[in-house]
Formats: structure tokens, sequence, C-alpha cells
């Protein structure tokens, strides 16, 4: 005889389900087939009710991890006055570096890192005669002849 799909479950297939809803509802929650079991039952909407046990077995499982890991956090972390000492300290630290830093900085910029006035980064004034496109030329042609300038002999201005 050929399996039909489409035909409704007999009543042995009904209690074979039935008896392995029970057996996955009783099964303990570290097992991870049952709990697969019970995320796709509750997805198909055949959960069955949490009662009180249930409710109750949840929040304790909850609250127990959450101790867990605040012991397990505390266990490897120095204590909370100490913590925030060390923060303070290398808080002051960096400021100190900072205004120590600012003391003994050169007044002045070194005059290779000094940027000449806008004025004579154009080559002049330009005849009416020039188009944009020519000006812009001429412009970056002195630019690049003055970054050759600068590359070869240093700024020497």
């Amino acid at each position: 005889m050929a399996d039909d799909d489409e035909a409704p479950p007999s009543v042995e297939e009904q209690e074979a389900a039935e008896a392995l809803r029970r057996a996955l509802d009783q099964a303990a929650a570290s097992d991870e087939d049952a709990r697969a079991a019970q995320l796709i039952a509750a997805a198909a909407g055949r959960a069955p009710r949490l009662g009180d046990v249930g409710a109750r077995a949840i929040v304790r499982r909850a609250a127990e991890e959450a101790r867990r890991r605040e012991r397990e956090r505390d266990a490897g972390d120095p204590p909370r006055a100490r913590r925030w000492w060390v923060l303070g300290g290398a808080g002051i630290f960096a400021a100190a570096a900072i205004v120590l830093g600012l003391m003994f900085v050169q007044p002045e910029p070194p005059r290779r890192w000094r940027s000449r006035s806008a004025g004579m980064l154009v080559p002049g004034p330009f005849p009416k005669s020039q188009t944009a496109a020519e000006r812009l030329d001429a412009v970056t042609t002195d630019r690049m002849v003055a970054l050759r300038d600068a590359r070869l002999y240093g700024a020497r201005r």
C-alpha cells in the first residue's frame, strides 16, 4: 500500500505523535533535541500552555544564569572601587602628559611646514583675453613647478 501524504493521520500515528510530544515535554531543558522539538511545536501553534511550574522553572533558570554570569564577571575583575581609582589615575596621567607636551612644544613650526600667502598661489594678473581653462592651466603649472622646487631644493622661502 502506497503512503499517501494527503490522507489524514491514522489513529496509530496520532497516538505515536502524542507519545512523542509527551516524551519531549518531559525531556530535560538542557537537551538540545528536545528544545528544537519544542520550538518547532511552538512555531506550529501547538505548544502546550505554560503552567505555574514551567514558568517558575524558566524564571529560576534565568536567575541562576544571571547569578553565574555575575560571579564570573566579578571573579575576573578588580573590585569596583579600585577600578575607579585606576581610571582616575589614567585620566590624570593623560592630562599631565598633554600639559607637559604643550610646555615643550616649539614656539614656531619649522619653516618648511609653513604655508605661503594665498596671493603667491596665483601667477600674476591674468589678461582679459585668457579663458578660465587657460587660467587654471597656468595656476596648475605654477603649482607643479613650485612642488618640484620644494622637493628638489627644500622650502627656502
